[in-house]
């Protein structure tokens, strides 16, 4: 029985030194975190999110970025302080045919091609500092004057993309999703009230504090187009970087003719 097991797990697979170095790499990132998720003040032990009431990441609103709770297990490792805070690493007795490092889009799409080549069976454990899986493509909900508004995050320019390598294409047809009938169904640019795009100069880099409203419309979405020379023209940027911009983002020439 053990040594079919064993061969369900792929363990009777060659494996490359290089392969052995990586997985022990994800090994000691897995008993990190999961020292972490136990608790890193030892003995003390604290409720994951997922455990309190009303959890829900994608209605918390504000610059969250990397929030509270997700980053400070890597500033002990940073300041060399986080094996006195963590206590001993334990046993939990759970095996796992893959560990993924990373819910961003990149480690649920590992964890799915796995499971589809390995099958169904397969043990896969995907590991994150953050309260939310997704990455920078996760959802993000907003309640104004009593309406739910979605925004899609990261993915608002699923549809920009000039072309999809072979294998991001097949995964969105094979989980079903059209990225222009996603766009379009998830825009709604009257909820925003004409919100527009903005970049903000501060004094201490640019010389004057200064905000800069009607950014270039890269999404080539709305009626109203902003050229780069024009938006350039109100920055404090100088004279000769804001011509070497314009020449880098509109001027179409070819450097490597033929290639």
């Amino acid at each position: 029985m053990k040594d079919r097991h064993d061969r369900e797990l792929g363990m009777n697979r060659p494996i490359t030194r290089r392969d052995f170095m990586n997985g022990v790499a994800v090994g000691v990132g897995g008993a990190v975190a999961g020292s972490w998720l136990a608790g890193c003040g030892g003995t003390e032990t604290r409720p994951l999110g997922q455990d309190a009431a009303g959890y829900n990441p994608s209605s918390a609103t504000g610059m969250r970025g990397g929030h509270v709770g997700s980053f400070e297990t890597g500033h002990q490792v940073r300041d060399g302080t986080f094996w006195q805070k963590a206590g001993s690493v334990s046993n939990t007795g759970e095996v796992y045919d893959l560990v993924v490092v990373g819910a961003g889009i990149s480690g649920l799409a590992a964890a799915y091609y796995y499971r589809r080549k390995m099958g169904q069976n397969a043990r896969i454990l995907i590991l994150d500092n953050h309260d939310d899986f997704g990455g920078h493509a996760q959802r993000n909900e907003f309640n104004v004057d009593g309406r739910l508004l979605i925004s899609n995050g990261g993915t608002l320019l699923i549809d920009s993309s000039p072309a999809y390598s072979k294998e991001a294409r097949g995964l969105m047809d094979e989980l079903g999703i059209d990225p222009a009938a996603l766009a379009a169904k998830c825009e709604d640019h009257e909820a925003y009230r004409g919100l527009q795009a903005a970049y903000f100069f501060e004094k201490e880099r640019f010389g004057e504090d200064r905000l800069v409203v009607g950014a270039p419309d890269f999404w080539r979405r709305s009626e109203k187009k902003t050229s780069w020379r024009e938006f350039l023209s109100k920055t404090p940027l100088s004279a000769e970087a804001q011509r070497d911009i314009a020449r880098l983002e509109e001027d179409e020439v070819d450097y490597m003719p033929g290639l």
